[in-house]
């Protein structure tokens, strides 16, 4: 019983840190769309 709990806790660990990883991938995937429309409406104003 106690390996399971070890096994699971450390697929949990493993979870959690994939879940950040991808959290931060989309934070930077949406600040470069957010720079590139910026760019776009700074380009298209001129």
């Amino acid at each position: 019983m106690k390996k399971e709990d070890k096994k699971s806790e450390a697929n949990l660990e493993i979870w959690k840190k994939h879940q950040e990883k991808e959290g931060r991938g989309l934070k930077k995937i949406f600040i470069f769309i957010f720079l590139v429309v910026v760019l776009f409406y700074i380009v298209k104003s001129f």
